[in-house]
């Protein structure tokens, strides 16, 4: 998923690199004239502004899963070391259901 999320980010930020011209509008909806050149004013805006509009969500998203892969390596990390230390921790629980209640067993040994 890291590297899923890691290439939806990258296609977000070529689509905010992936430019078209417009014509810059005014008030009414007129294209503005350069005083200069008499030419319409022109500006790039990304072709596809919903995607390019997305990077921040998709950097969240790739943060959010490497933080879950550090996470999960940790908690496995410090799983690995309980139960490297209770490898010879030898106990045997037994639990039986009585008519009156309940008796529990337990035999520990180390």
């Amino acid at each position: 998923m890291i590297a899923k999320s890691w290439h939806d980010l990258s296609q977000a930020k070529a689509a905010r690199r992936d430019t078209i011209v417009v014509n810059v509008k005014d008030g009414a909806g007129n294209d503005v004239i350069d005083p200069v050149t008499h030419l319409p004013q022109t500006r790039g805006e990304p072709k596809n502004k919903n995607l390019a509009d997305r990077i921040k969500a998709r950097r969240t998203h790739l943060e959010d899963w490497i933080a879950a892969l550090v996470f999960n390596h940790l908690f496995s990390g410090a799983d690995a070391w309980v139960a490297a230390q209770l490898v010879d921790f030898d106990v045997n629980v037994q639990a039986a259901a009585l008519d009156p209640g309940i008796r529990i067993a337990a035999r520990i040994s180390w």
